[in-house]
């Protein structure tokens, strides 16, 4: 039977003695490093796979993207085989890499010390986010300065001075043998943001303001207000945890060309299957939104959320909503939009609205039934987006409310739910108030102008009106039309209009 891995050093360069000067100073590079590898054959190409801190792989990688080509002088001879930085989407994956590392230097320190850490730090890990499992995906690269499969890299087995063969490789780098990033570029920023954000807090004592660096901020601290020793402590031994014991994987492939590595990129991204939403809703035990539709939502429902991922008029109009309509309308309620960043700590201090919320949309009339959607309009969700809109505008919007005022606002549109005075019928003419031109709205609505101010040509984006049922059937730009119902039910219940 042959040996494998007698078989993969064929295709790497041995390390050889030195016999003179002259080759001494041929081979000499003042940068050449030694890192243990294995070595694999992925679809019969060879590959190094490596196992860094992350602080190393940011110094061994860089990014092929049209962006960095054309401003950093020294990459301009270089080929594109990236995207575009997502700045946003790298600050998410930074986010998670800031609560893994969190996680982990708690857990160590519980288990050497055998005693838990402080309540203070609990609180800043449960701000942060307290997911129930993290882990690193590995990252793809390339090193472009080799022979194909690598055959010029010095690599020697770590069993070679005993005569042994084990697959591990001390691989020989230097500064040419640049890992350029096939897969994983957003994963990278997302640790360049995490070690800037712990720099700049162990620095300045203070939580950065920029928004990219803006990975944490407990609520109520001012960006001015300096940490206290026990949490900059903390944040210390976190640090840490980044700079030395926090490992990625990295596969690394070995002298492929340009369109070999553009390809490579293309397949990796591409061909990946999007997570069902359902499976999302089921698996994801990490987001607060979700867990708190979890403990705090479907409880109270008189039905299981749909889990399809859409939700087309003419599916089955069985009287459910979907779970995606029950998070985005709970997220709503929590932050005054359907998609932003939401940390544990701003969603238990509204658990009691949440639960308040949806006990009272459960009571609108034909509110679950079979064939709803010819009963209310409360079956399209954006009637209820508005309602979570509005009091979340009241409550916690930039021009809130004095807090009594807000609960009293709050209260008068959770009873005028109940009461049925905000009626969900299609003959309540405020849900088609925003689809009529401003002068046939204020005829029929006297003073409705001065809470819905819409452009006329807009009207007909919103949405339409059956001409047979006279039923109202509103379009998709949820997030327009919501904010505009929520100022006709603001006219309806005589609420402070929006600003």
């Amino acid at each position: 039977m042959t040996d494998d891995s007698s078989v993969i050093t064929q295709n790497f360069g041995t390390a050889k003695q030195i016999t003179t000067l002259r080759e001494a100073q041929d081979r000499v590079d003042s940068s050449a490093k030694t890192y243990p590898a294995l070595v694999g054959e992925n679809l019969g190409h060879t590959t190094l796979k490596f196992s860094l801190p992350i602080s190393q792989v940011l110094q061994m990688t860089k990014v092929a993207n049209h962006q960095n080509i054309s401003s950093i002088v020294s990459l301009q001879n270089e080929y594109e085989a990236q995207r575009n930085l997502l700045v946003n989407h790298a600050k998410k994956l930074a986010q998670y890499t800031l609560m893994g590392l969190v996680k982990s230097e708690i857990q160590d320190h519980e288990k050497k010390t055998k005693a838990r850490v402080s309540s203070a730090i609990y609180e800043l890990q449960n701000n942060l986010g307290k997911p129930a499992y993290t882990s690193l995906q590995p990252m793809v690269t390339n090193i472009r300065a080799c022979e194909m499969g690598g055959g010029d890299i010095p690599a020697v087995d770590v069993g070679h001075k005993y005569g042994q063969t084990t697959g591990i490789y001390n691989v020989t780098l230097s500064n040419k043998h640049v890992l350029w990033v096939v897969d994983g570029q957003h994963r990278l920023e997302g640790f360049r943001m995490v070690l800037e954000f712990l720099k700049q807090v162990l620095r300045t004592c203070r939580y950065p303001k920029q928004s990219d660096l803006k990975l944490y901020a407990p609520n109520g601290i001012n960006n001015n207000q300096i940490i206290s020793e026990e949490i900059l402590s903390f944040w210390e031994a976190v640090y840490d945890w980044a700079m030395h014991r926090a490992t990625v994987s990295v596969e690394c492939h070995l002298g492929l060309n340009k369109y070999e590595e553009q390809q490579l990129f293309f397949d990796l991204n591409s061909k990946g299957k999007k997570v069902d939403t359902g499976l999302s809703f089921e698996f994801d035990h990490t987001d607060p939104i979700n867990k708190a539709v979890k403990d705090i939502v479907i409880p109270i429902l008189p039905f299981v959320p749909n889990l399809r991922d859409k939700n087309a008029f003419n599916v089955v109009n069985d009287g459910r909503l979907t779970r995606r309509e029950v998070n985005k309308i709970t997220q709503i309620l929590c932050l005054g939009q359907q998609n932003r960043h939401v940390t544990p700590r701003e969603v238990q201090e509204k658990e009691e609205l949440i639960a308040s919320f949806w006990q009272t949309i459960i009571s609108i009339k034909h509110f679950g039934e079979p064939h709803w959607r010819e009963k209310t309009v409360a079956a399209q969700s954006v009637t209820l987006k508005a309602v979570a809109f509005t009091i979340h505008r009241l409550v916690y919007g930039q021009n809130s409310l004095p807090r009594e005022e807000a609960i009293k606002c709050t209260q008068t549109i959770l009873e005028a739910i109940s009461s049925n005075l905000l009626s969900f019928s299609f003959d309540n003419p405020i849900w088609t108030s925003i689809l009529l031109e401003k002068t046939e709205r204020e005829n029929k609505l006297k003073g409705i102008s001065k809470f819905v101010n819409i452009n006329d040509e807009m009207v007909q984006t919103y949405g339409a009106v059956d001409l047979k049922t006279g039923k109202v059937r509103f379009g998709n730009r949820h997030n327009d039309i919501m904010k505009l119902l929520g100022d006709a039910i603001s006219w309806q219940l005589s609420l402070p209009p929006r600003a």
